[in-house]
């Protein structure tokens, strides 16, 4: 749930030395356990101690995320949906790019996940319609803060960087981009009235239906296997104009260009490697672009495996060297598994074509061999690749 705007006040009492030793308590207890929260109770403010709560819970939630997350002041929800400090700093070198030192708004700031690598290399301002957060932004990342609703807020000819509303007010993710708050019209009523923008987005958005067109650049952003988000950026702080970007973090790996596919047979049937590209070079469509001078071809229409008849060392692509491939029946499988003499298997599928989990318990081995399955379905087929990293 969004902060109250009624506990303002409660947060701004649990960061002053009044309130160390509750938040020592909490932190030395186990608030799930009855007994010791009705201990707590016996002995705090209601109000102040059910706050105090969430933001110990915050701030674990925070580990990982954010350098300083034991000093970090933000609710769950807050920093669930924040930039992690990684990828902040990644954005944040692009407006370190621009001449001087930029004045940068920072729109539905939140907890300040962003504002706090920007306002190392700019003058922020983070505006929030909720107080609480605004006050989070401004405690978080020690820069200004405002209070207002970003559509209404005069921001004609200054740099931005916008994080709309991905959740309804029960926290249920919005994929869909119309269902953004503040929404598209806002967003591209933004984009030409600013010259140098950013907006965050979810990395599962349409990127067809993104405004902007060869005027900007969609970044898709992949910290340690996972997708975290697209950035769609314009005017300066568009590096490849009317091109995609796929982006690895934290190496800072990145790869622009235009969405196209690789020419392929499609003959259902891998050669000697079996390819998986990186997941923001998937989503970005970029795979032929970083595939540039490889001999690689798809296996399947829609599948996003490729294969290769000799060994590719791109580090935008897991290889694989293929040791079978025959139809998935898990006791045939098993057999060959055994002939292969594998241990520890670990079991991958795509579009849920097997149940990876259960059939990875199935198939473990006794053997040495840490080895790889992949059940897939090529048409009407499913079958069992198995492959060695």
């Amino acid at each position: 749930m969004m902060p109250r705007v009624e506990d303002l006040d409660v947060w701004r009492t649990l960061v002053t030395d009044a309130s160390a030793e509750l938040l020592a308590a909490i932190d030395a207890c186990d608030v799930t356990d009855v007994t010791q929260l009705a201990r707590l109770r016996s002995r705090y403010d209601g109000a102040l101690l059910s706050v105090a709560i969430e933001l110990a819970r915050a701030r674990r939630r925070a580990a990982g995320k954010f350098p300083s997350a034991d000093r970090l002041v933000a609710d769950t929800e807050g920093v669930e949906q924040a930039t992690s400090g990684i990828v902040a700093d990644h954005k944040a070198r692009r407006f370190a790019d621009l001449p001087g030192r930029p004045a940068v708004l920072d729109l539905c700031c939140g907890i300040g996940g962003d504002a706090m690598s920007l306002a190392r290399v700019a003058d922020v301002t983070g505006v929030d319609a909720n107080p609480v957060r605004a006050w989070m932004t401004e405690m978080n990342a020690g820069c200004a803060t405002e209070v207002a609703d970003v559509t209404t807020r005069t921001t004609r000819g200054q740099v931005v960087h916008l994080d709309p509303a991905r959740r309804d007010a029960a926290g249920r993710r919005h994929h869909s981009f119309d269902d953004y708050q503040p929404g598209p019209t806002f967003i591209a009523e933004l984009l030409g009235s600013c010259p140098d923008a950013a907006i965050k987005l979810g990395p599962g958005v349409d990127l067809d239906a993104l405004p902007g067109g060869d005027d900007t650049e969609i970044e898709i952003i992949n910290e340690s296997g996972t997708l975290v988000q697209a950035v769609l950026w314009s005017g300066r702080l568009a590096r490849h104009r009317g091109k995609r970007t796929a982006t690895r973090l934290p190496d800072g790996l990145s790869c622009s260009g235009t969405p196209g596919r690789l020419d392929s047979d499609y003959a259902d049937r891998f050669d000697r490697y079996l390819l998986v590209p990186d997941p923001a070079v998937e989503r970005a469509q970029l795979v032929a672009t970083a595939g540039a001078g490889l001999d690689l071809r798809d296996v399947h229409p829609g599948l996003g495996l490729l294969t290769a008849h000799e060994r590719v060392t791109s580090p935008w692509f897991e290889t694989f060297e293929v040791l079978d491939q025959l139809p998935w029946r898990q006791d045939r499988v098993r057999a060959c598994l055994r002939d292969l003499d594998a241990g520890l298997v670990n079991v991958r599928t795509r579009d849920g074509a097997v149940d990876a989990m259960d059939a990875q318990k199935r198939l473990r081995g006794t053997g040495d061999r840490r080895l790889t399955v992949f059940g897939l379905r090529l048409g009407k087929k499913v079958v069992a690749v198995i492959a060695e990293p």
